[in-house]
């Protein structure tokens, strides 16, 4: 029979101090003050750094471990999906304009910046559900799961930057020297808000399990929307909603700073950064109230 809430379990750490667990969160009985669950969820997740990192190890060995092509298909996808766009341009499918750089290198570095977001939410959604046998049997911080999971996002995007400076070579250009490193930088936020979503999707995924089969179809669906592989006219329908879309901002200012070094999308930009604090913040805090259910959902 399952323990209702709060119930007391001693602390798995060095300190002497019991651990409450109730409906707002785990907390100590000497934990009194103001912003007392917001210094219970830093230091939650202060003390399970290490795990983390343990846990993203095991993650990453075991992701390519059983495939044939292994890291390959990191290349393999991005190559195929610019390469149809590359052919419904040239056959007038689509009508590619007023780009200052190759449409390939233009293409690969969205596709890319992109894939941080989808790989890094479809990793968290599944994670909870993926150690549901872990988490019946041992009391350890569920956050753990979901950071760990969301950083194969930004490996696989480390991974096909090899891509992108091949692209570069072949079409015989050059990223703007300076805004490379801004650009980069400036993927923080979209990083972000997808582990700010993937904190929320991680524990829908654990009462509806369709939901992990859903963000693959989703997130594809979202990058035909987004200008990712291709400029929308803003004065279209679809460019009118795209000023709307915080993808938008965050995937392509850090692409026109690569290329150009400078971006007409700042303030959309800054806009959207403060958004995915915003659901990172939210997301944290639904997370951290609901873990206590976890084991009986999964």
């Amino acid at each position: 029979m399952p323990i209702s809430p709060p119930f007391r379990m001693e602390a798995m750490n060095n300190q002497s101090s019991e651990i409450i667990y109730t409906y707002a969160g785990p907390r100590t009985a000497s934990d009194t003050g103001p912003f007392v669950k917001t210094r219970l969820m830093i230091r939650e997740f202060i003390d399970a750094r290490e795990l983390i990192i343990r846990l993203f190890i095991r993650n990453f060995s075991s992701k390519y471990r059983q495939s044939v092509l292994g890291i390959v298909w990191a290349f393999i996808i991005p190559i195929i999906t610019v390469g149809m766009f590359m052919v419904m341009g040239n056959a007038g499918v689509i009508n590619v304009q007023g780009l200052k750089a190759p449409y390939a290198v233009y293409a690969i570095i969205g596709t890319t910046f992109f894939n941080l977001f989808t790989a890094g939410l479809t990793a968290c959604t599944g994670s909870i559900v993926q150690a549901g046998s872990m988490i019946v049997k041992i009391n350890f911080p569920r956050i753990a799961l979901v950071f760990s999971s969301s950083l194969m996002g930004i490996v696989d995007t480390a991974v096909r930057l090899i891509l992108i400076a091949a692209a570069f070579i072949v079409y015989r250009t050059a990223p703007h020297p300076v805004g490379v490193l801004i650009g980069f930088l400036s993927l923080i936020p979209l990083f972000i808000l997808t582990l700010g979503l993937g904190l929320f999707f991680s524990l829908v995924a654990a009462i509806l399990r369709d939901l992990i089969n859903i963000i693959p179809f989703a997130t594809m669906g979202l990058m035909l929307l987004t200008p990712v592989l291709y400029p929308i006219d803003n004065s279209s329908a679809l460019g009118v909603v795209t000023q709307y879309n915080p993808l938008h901002y965050l995937i392509n200012f850090p692409r026109d700073m690569v290329l150009y070094g400078s971006s007409e999308l700042t303030t959309g930009y800054i806009v959207s950064a403060i958004i995915s604090c915003i659901v990172l913040i939210a997301g944290w805090q639904f997370f951290y109230m609901a873990q206590t259910k976890i084991a009986e959902r999964v």
